[in-house]
């Protein structure tokens, strides 16, 4: 056991968020389903989607008894329309029928919304953790539901498959094209022969494979994640399934299940405040009156209702539920706590009673009673009897109720796991927040940051209870304490963005008055100094201090203030501000473990979604905050740990790059106590993006079905585009760690699940590459690593195999690692695995599984094509099957021979090549001396000398400077139909002409001009473009957009560290086509240029400064943004093609032009020109300039 003291603490807010799911399976039906339609769909639609809906949900409770064998099917359904939709619309009839409730923010499990970039409007199953967890939401388009009636069969198949994948756990078992981790194909264990990377003999109805259907040996995403189960298998682990429960129905008919029409109003907050005499203490129910005070009156969105019931051994309404919509009523509701407490001794409190009055006061109210939030505001965890627990757990499931909870104060620590029929089950039971405050007290007195801290609980609590589409609900943008005793100033900045309203509010919170100085001091970005005496607001009975800045400047504030606060207490500035409308940043944290108490023995992650509306937002910078509580031996705060989270899909423990969700390890073997954890988020220094659909992907329904997309280990977008940088912050809350008692390593290292192996058939070999694990789950550096072949998947998958020697030591975290293997065995089918293990021989799990098929040296020399073929096709792995271990990087005697007969044979070639070039000159010297004699003999006889480039020295006319124009070679009586032909060749477009002939111009006319360009780039013939000038402009550095996520190991990141972004690569396509992208560095905005040759890739530039979002099209830019490709790490981006990059006003564009062409010279001039070259006079260079 884990023993630890509580020492007095600092400031804090603490929230464990509930896991528990309204969604259960009961008696073969599922209850509790949640759909939500979002509200950027329009009520125009809406008897459309709400019909397609209907079928779907009726066709999926058929199709789900039919894959479970009777299991499982639908019993009740709830879908919560979009509260902008209005209820006296003749558009939609189910608005009639539709019940109103309160609840803000319930749990969703699908979510119908616009199409997804990647997936389009077919449905797709988001998943953060790893075989056998539920998945976090499905999403699915609208318009695959207004198709439902004449695709519904295809439609309850797709999204049957991402149910499975998002109830039980499992994933995709076939492979994905272009992914060298899940391949299409793979070697087959029996025959040696290629197959399909699938299931065997499956039916074609089952959205999973069967037990016998199943090849553990095929190198999918499920068989990685879930070590070679079966689908089957985990499912029937499931808690749907496990342990006899829900086996298969006596009916023979599925379940029509039942759906409920919905829409949420506004929220309504219970203050279910405690009030006995352990509030009498110090200044705790001071605090608890000056904090309700400021969140009622400054904090909660207009048209909530709230109000206030206090209890002990009774309970009674103090405020009763009322909508807040002025200033008078807020402060009625905000002081109508009593000024006293009472004196009921704390064991006397009943909070069956402060329920039961909690939902008379709602049951009275205009709002109704069902979906209301009751926050709990109680000292400790008092364990409540089964019959008052049981009693509660009715009433809350009646009501549809939300329980949240503040421990305040919070004066000793239990582990959740002591919890049973206490209140804090009662908050998981409902999917509550349970927040803890830190009892703070000095004598009689109790500090300033306890009141900080009370205050944060309570307002993290309406912004979880509140819509998050509300745009007049504040943002914390800074929050600082300043301690006092130092009679000193307090300084800080503080930033406003575009994702922010335009007005701001700074706040000063003291202890006393007479602790604050007279002036506060803003300093705009621009330099001016406020004058602020004016403009303060002093609210005594919260101490605070306000000062509203109306349309806030852009950018770094800064302020200033005397500090006169004694030693014990302090000052805390606090800024605030609204989120703009056009901006709605979203973010959700949670953790793997399922209570706020981690054991080191349990490894715990902590994921963070962030989400741009419900697009995933890219390369944001993501930090966990982990502050421990109280202090050290010399009485000082903590130092914090700062955990940088990725969104890498590397597996472990994130499972999918570009899903916008972001996760890590928590370090619990370097953690013990409590710790305060908070997610802070910011744009990266610019380079945070969202993806933008390409509204002509799937332009129709059939074309969705018809592609069976897959995603592998990351979600590829094909354009992205920039996001205003940002800041927000979350408070997760607190968890305790506790540690092993004789404190050793049993932390080990995270597992390796990206290894790939590619087979070398010329030299023998095989290269591995793979992502280098930590040393402690995914920190850190491992000791070594230890990697075996095997001639079975099932001995490979037990680590029991040939050892493969000298495998290098491991990098950094999340560095890639590589290394090759010498093959001596052949025509066998091998398995290859690797694990990590730490310094305290602590081993990783084994790595994913791979399979690889090398050829005996007579099959290569035979059949090295087909050989090298089914090379890329293998999910290859690396082996020799001698009785020795696997050589690395040494030569045997077969390899010594071929390298040998290799060299003598280089020899021999070359040896050949110099004797030819040797013969090759002779020739030409002689060719050289004759040409000279036969010119001489021309010239005497008035003939055209033959004139070559080494004897023209000076410039010459284009009509006869290149020796190869047939002009200059011939005699002077055939040189009229000499001329003919090349007036045909190199002939120039006339008026009548309705499009020019694209012929190569004249050899020796290389113009290029600076000009305005009056048609499109895409219509410039790749012929035309010349040679880039001497002086090319270049392109700006930086002005590029990319995505590259990279592993960065930070252990204590310093304020304002960011994470490590690569350069841009260079696109391009199969045909040569280069793509250059370009960025506007005043407006962050990015446009595609091009199309232009990869021969000539830098003559076609173009100076995008000048260009406006008004001159990309519009149908493929919707709402005037503008994108460029992403580049991951996996790859597989292909530019859109030269239409969809389409200039309708280019003439701001300033670019260099292919090179004219010059006007044909009349026949006299051409006469003349090869008269004057015979007869030795000046020649006169004929170039029309355009």
């Amino acid at each position: 056991m884990c023993r630890w003291v509580l020492l007095t603490l600092l400031l804090v807010t603490t929230l464990v968020s509930g896991h528990r799911d309204s969604l259960h399976l009961v008696n073969n039906g599922y209850e509790g389903l949640t759909v939500a339609i979002s509200e950027d769909l329009r009520q125009e639609d809406c008897n459309a989607i709400v019909h397609g809906l209907q079928i779907v949900l009726t066709e999926l409770s058929k199709e789900l008894f039919t894959a479970t064998g009777g299991r499982a099917s639908l019993r009740e359904v709830t879908v919560v329309l979009p509260k902008s939709w209005k209820q006296n619309d003749l558009s939609c009839v189910i608005m009639s029928q539709v019940i109103t409730i309160s609840k803000a923010n319930p749990k969703v499990h699908i979510q119908v919304g616009s199409a997804h970039p990647v997936f389009g409007a077919r449905p797709w199953s988001q998943q953060s953790q790893g075989c056998g967890k539920q998945g976090d939401i499905i999403h699915m388009g609208g318009a695959m539901l207004t198709s439902a009636n004449v695709n519904s069969s295809n439609i309850v198949s797709m999204l049957l498959a991402e149910w499975s994948k998002f109830r039980w756990g499992i994933f995709e078992e076939h492979g994905c094209k272009g992914n060298s981790l899940f391949p299409m194909t793979f070697n087959d264990p029996v025959t040696g022969k290629l197959r399909n990377n699938t299931c065997v003999g499956q039916d074609s109805k089952l959205p999973f494979c069967l037990t016998e259907n199943h090849i553990p040996e095929a190198p999918n995403k499920h068989n990685v994640h879930c070590d070679g189960k079966s689908a089957w298998e985990v499912i029937m682990e499931s808690v749907d399934f496990a342990d006899g429960r829900n086996n298969p129905s006596n009916s023979t008919m599925a379940l029509v299940p039942t759906i409920k029409f919905v829409m949420p109003t506004a929220p309504q907050i219970i203050l279910l405040v405690e009030d006995t005499a352990v509030m009498n203490l110090q200044r705790r129910w001071e605090f608890v009156r000056k904090a309700v005070r400021r969140v009622v009156v400054y904090d909660i969105p207009d048209g909530t209702h709230v109000g206030v019931v206090v209890f002990n051994s009774m309970s009674s309404v103090v405020a009763p539920v009322t909508k807040l919509d002025d200033l008078i009523g807020r402060q009625r509701i905000g002081s109508s706590l009593p000024r006293n407490p009472s004196r009921i001794p704390e064991s006397q409190k009943c909070y069956l009673c402060g329920i039961k009055e909690a939902i008379k006061s709602l049951e009275q109210s205009s709002a109704g009673s069902s979906g209301a939030t009751v926050v709990f505001v109680t000292s400790g965890s008092d364990t409540i009897s089964m019959f008052e627990w049981d009693e509660m757990m009715r009433l809350t499931t009646f009501y549809n109720l939300r329980i949240d909870m503040i421990d305040y104060p919070m004066m000793s620590h239990h582990s959740a796991k002591n919890y049973k029929y206490g209140l804090e089950d009662l908050v998981r039971s409902t999917n509550g927040n349970t927040l803890s405050v830190i009892d703070e007290g000095v004598g009689n007195d109790s500090k300033l940051s306890m009141l900080m801290a009370l205050m944060d609980a309570m307002m993290t609590i309406v912004h979880r209870s509140i819509p998050t589409n509300v745009a007049s609900s504040s943002l914390m943008i800074h929050s600082q304490g300043y301690p006092g005793g130092l009679d000193t100033f307090a300084r800080g900045t503080f930033s406003l963005d575009e994702t922010l309203g335009s007005e701001a509010r700074f706040a000063v919170y003291y202890y006393d008055l007479s602790h604050v100085g007279n002036k506060i001091h803003l300093t705009t970005p621009s330099g001016r100094r406020m004058s602020t005496v004016s403009i303060q607001e002093e609210d005594g009975d919260a101490n605070v201090i306000f000062v509203h800045i109306p349309n806030a400047e852009r950018g770094e504030w800064s302020y200033e203030l005397e500090n006169h606060a004694d030693s014990h207490q302090g000052l805390h500035i606090q800024v605030s501000a609204p989120e703009s409308k056009d901006y709605h940043i979203n973010i959700r944290t949670w953790t793997s473990s399922g209570s706020n108490t981690n054991e080191i023995y349990t490894p715990t992650v902590i994921f963070a979604e962030v989400k741009y509306a419900s697009l995933p937002v890219l390369n944001a910078l993501v930090i966990a905050k982990l502050q421990r509580l109280g202090t050290n031996a010399t009485g000082s705060s903590f130092d914090p740990l700062f955990v940088e989270l990725f969104d890498n899909g590397f597996g472990d423990p994130d499972i999918t790059m570009g899903d916008g969700v972001y996760s890590r390890y928590l370090p619990s073997q370097n953690l013990f106590g409590i710790y305060e954890i908070t997610i802070d988020i910011n744009g990266n220094n610019g380079q945070a993006v969202k993806p933008v659909s390409n509204i002509l992907k799937y332009s129709s329904i059939s074309d969705i079905i018809e592609e069976n997309y897959c995603y592998g280990n990351a979600i590829n977008y094909e354009h992205v585009t920039s996001l205003p940088d940002f800041h927000r912050s979350n408070i997760y809350g607190v968890m305790s760690f506790e540690s092993s008692s004789n404190n050793k390593d049993v932390t080990s290292p995270s597992r390796i699940m990206d290894l790939i192996v590619v087979n070398d058939l010329i030299n023998k070999q095989i290269a591995l590459s793979w992502t280098a694990p930590g040393n402690d789950y995914d920190w850190g550096r491992a000791h070594h690593y230890e990697a075996i072949i095997a001639t079975s998947w099932n001995d490979a998958k037990v680590f029991t195999g040939k050892q493969i020697i000298n495998v290098p030591n491991p990098m950094k975290v999340g560095e890639n690692q590589s290394m090759k293997v010498s093959i001596q065995d052949f025509d066998k089918t091998l398995y290859i695995a690797l694990k990590a293990i730490d310094e305290a021989n602590n081993p990783g799990k084994i790595s994913n599984i791979v399979s690889f098929f090398v050829p005996s040296p007579s099959t290569l020399v035979t059949n090295n094509i087909i050989e090298m073929g089914s090379a890329r096709g293998l999910s290859v792995q690396s082996s020799s099957l001698s009785d020795e271990s696997v050589v690395i990087g040494g030569f045997n005697i077969g390899n010594i021979a071929v390298i040998a007969g290799s060299a003598t044979g280089f020899v021999i070639v070359i040896a050949v090549l110099a004797i030819s070039c040797y013969l090759h000159t002779l020739c030409r010297q002689k060719q050289d001396k004759k040409n000279k004699e036969d010119n001489l003999k021309s010239a005497t006889k008035g003939s055209i000398p033959n004139i070559t480039r080494n004897e023209s020295k000076e410039p010459v006319d284009s009509a006869v400077k290149d020796p190869e124009s047939p002009v200059s070679t011939v005699p002077l009586k055939n040189s009229d139909k000499i001329l003919q032909e090349h007036a045909q060749q190199f002939s120039m477009p006339n008026e009548s002409s309705p499009e020019p002939t694209h012929q190569k111009p004249f050899p020796d006319v290389t113009l290029t001009t600076m000009t305005n360009v009056n048609q499109p780039y895409s219509s410039t013939p790749s012929s035309l473009i010349s040679d880039p000038p001497a002086l090319q402009q270049h392109y700006p550095s930086g002005a590029y957009t990319d995505y590259l996520i990279s592993y960065q190991g930070h252990y204590n990141i310093p304020s304002g560290t960011q994470s490590f972004n690569q350069g841009p690569p260079s696109y391009s396509s199969e045909a040569s086509i280069t793509y250059t992208y370009e960025s506007d560095l005043s407006s962050g905005i990015t446009y595609p240029i091009g199309p232009i040759s990869q021969s000539s890739q830098n003559s076609l530039l173009c100076n995008t400064h000048q260009v406006s979002s008004q001159f990309l099209h519009s149908s493929y830019y919707p709402n005037g943004e503008s994108y460029t490709n992403p580049a991951f790490v996996s790859g597989g981006q292909t530019p859109l093609s030269d239409s969809q990059y389409t200039v309708l006003d280019s003439s701001q564009l300033h670019c260099k032009i292919p090179p004219p062409i010059a006007p044909k010279p009349t026949k006299a001039t051409q006469y003349t020109a090869i008269s004057s070259a015979a007869q030795g006079k000046d020649k006169v260079r004929n170039v029309s300039h355009v």
